[in-house]
């Protein structure tokens, strides 16, 4: 239902903007927190077999 006067009009309008904003802020957090789980997995990937490798090495017979 459109708003009737010009102020009930301002007032929707400014109430739609404040949920907008949450909306866009939850969703940037979100991404955020997937983007920072994303690269802790990379770095642990990426770290871990570096010592796998190097006790292999040692322990193989040559």
């Amino acid at each position: 239902e459109a708003p009737l006067t010009p102020s009930a009009f301002l007032e929707q309008a400014r109430q739609e903007e404040n949920l907008d904003c949450l909306v866009t802020t939850a969703a940037q957090q979100a991404t955020d927190n997937n983007t920072q789980a994303t690269t802790y997995l990379n770095n642990s990937l990426y770290r871990s077999p570096q010592p796998a490798e190097s006790m292999h090495y040692q322990n193989s017979p040559n």
